[in-house]
């Protein structure tokens, strides 16, 4: 679990680190990701109850598709797209 941490994080080499550090890491990233889908399923619950369009959940892949299109992502916005492709699932047919 704590190498797929590593990779979907962007991690690259870490010194030799005790067990619990690895396994704070792996509960910090599972937590994270329980928070996304949470907020993604709160804003999809919301959506039906008002029938209006669903809003793009900042740094989302969703999100980087839309500043490109719009042509208004900033370099350090950018920087970060790597690592949310590879950590976050992308909702297709959203856009």
């Amino acid at each position: 679990m704590f190498e797929n941490v590593k990779l979907t994080r962007a991690q690259g080499e870490l010194p030799n680190l005790p067990i619990e550090q690895k396994w704070h890491m792996v509960y910090n990233d599972e937590h994270l990701r329980w928070k996304e889908e949470r907020a993604r399923e709160e804003q999809s619950r919301r959506q039906k109850e008002t029938g209006q369009p669903a809003q793009i959940i900042v740094e989302s892949p969703e999100w980087y598709i839309q500043k490109f299109l719009d042509k208004t992502i900033t370099p350090k916005q950018a920087g970060g797209l790597q690592v949310s492709l590879r950590s976050n699932q992308m909702r297709y047919g959203q856009l």
